[in-house]
This record gives C-alpha cells, structure tokens and sequence, in this order.
C-alpha cells in the first residue's frame, strides 16, 4: 500500500499535525481527558489507522457506546484488528518495571504490522499511571519519552503516520 503524507487530525482539536508528531497532554479534570482520548481514537479510526489504547480508565463499554454514536462498531473494528484496547499497566510495566527499550520496540512492531495490515497509519495513545514513578526503571520515562519522539521521526520518514500521545 502506498502512503501518502498528509496533516493529521487529533479529534480533538482543529489544528492538525506532521506525520510522526508526539505530545504529552495535560488535563484539567477526567472530563477532559475522557473527550480528548475518545475523539483521537474516534480520528484514527476514522482515517483508517490501526489504533491502540493503553488505558486503566477507558472501558470498552464506555469506548463502544461512544463509537456507536459516530456509527462505528468498536466489535467489528477490534475483530479486523483495527483497534486494541489495553490496559496501561500490561503494556508498561508487564513485569512490575518499565523498560524503555522494549517499549520502543513494541511501537515499532505496531507501527511496522500496521502497514503490513493494510493500515493507513498507526495511532497509539497511551495513559501513564503514576505507579511507573514507584517500579523498577520508573525513572526512566522521560528517557522513553526521548526515545518515542526519535521512533517517530524514523519511521514517519519511511512513509506513514504514526500517531501518539500520552498523558503524563
């Protein structure tokens, strides 16, 4: 498949971004936060982009009955793969430490099965939990914060989108 640069909307906002942009967000209140994370994953859907959320506060019931209102079945779509829904700790901290390094490696093989897929792009939202400052390698986030903003602008300079954003 053949990927064709383009801006990319958030959902959240108007303003759209380069391929390969990575933000940390900041939220008010759970409200904010639960409008933020629903639209982006609402947006990547929507452009076609495999989606991954990493969330301890996003159930898929509250996920499906968001989509539902734009049209989207949350079970069609995790049935192609389109989208995962995980919880943050699993994917963090699988082994009660946070390791970088495997981190990287398990975004570049989303963003890289992603296009073999058929994908458009890969949009990964992740949510940190607080106990990453308490485990083994914890002092270690802004060393993977570095790192993702690197893997973007290595794999966005091979052709597609790849999408994420995180709360810290």
């Amino acid at each position: 498949m053949e990927h064709i640069h383009r801006k990319i909307a958030l959902g959240f906002t108007n303003q759209e971004f380069d391929p390969g942009f990575h933000i940390c967000q900041i939220f008010n209140d759970d409200e904010e936060r639960l409008d933020a994370l629903l639209k982006y994953i609402l947006s990547g859907l929507q452009t076609g982009e495999k989606t991954a959320c990493f969330s301890e506060k996003l159930s898929k019931n509250e996920l499906d009955l968001f989509l539902e209102k734009s049209g989207i079945s949350f079970e069609k779509k995790y049935n192609t793969g389109a989208i995962d829904l995980t919880k943050t700790e699993d994917v963090y901290f699988p082994n009660n430490s946070f390791d970088p390094d495997k981190m990287i490696s398990l975004l570049a093989k989303f963003y890289e099965d992603s296009v073999k897929q058929g994908f458009t792009a890969a949009r990964v939202i992740g949510e940190m939990s607080p106990k990453v400052q308490k485990i083994n390698g914890g002092s270690r986030l802004l060393e993977y914060e570095s790192k993702v903003s690197l893997l973007l602008k290595k794999i966005s300079c091979n052709s597609s989108m790849p999408v994420r954003c995180q709360r810290v």
